[in-house]
C-alpha cells in the first residue's frame, strides 16, 4: 500500500478557551467550577470544542467573564467553599 500525509489549515476564529486542567470529566459530561462572589464553586457542564495544546475551546455552557477554577477540580463538589491563591504565591 501506499502512504500519505498532510496538514489540514482551518480558519482561525475567535474563542473561548480554558486550560486543560480546568476540565472535569465525571459521569460523561465535562464540567467546570465556577467562582461565585461568595466564594463557593458551583459545577457547571460545558461542552469542549476543538484543543490546541493545553487549551480546550469551550463552546458553550461558559460565560467568557466567569472565574474558573484552574487546577484542584476533581477535589471540589458543587457548593465548596474556596479561598483564591495568587500564582506567584502559590510558586514559592
Amino acid at each position: 500500500g501506499m502512504y500519505a500525509s498532510g496538514r489540514i489549515e482551518l480558519p482561525s476564529s475567535p474563542a473561548l478557551t480554558v486550560p486543560d486542567t480546568s476540565v472535569i470529566l465525571r459521569d460523561g459530561h465535562s464540567y467546570v467550577f465556577v467562582l461565585g462572589k461568595d466564594m463557593r464553586v458551583s459545577q457547571h457542564v460545558v461542552e469542549i470544542g476543538r484543543r490546541r495544546g493545553s487549551a480546550l475551546e469551550i463552546v458553550g455552557g461558559l460565560a467568557e467573564q466567569a472565574q474558573i477554577v484552574r487546577s484542584g477540580g476533581a477535589f471540589l463538589n458543587d457548593g465548596a467553599s474556596v479561598t483564591l491563591v495568587n500564582a506567584e504565591a502559590r510558586a514559592q
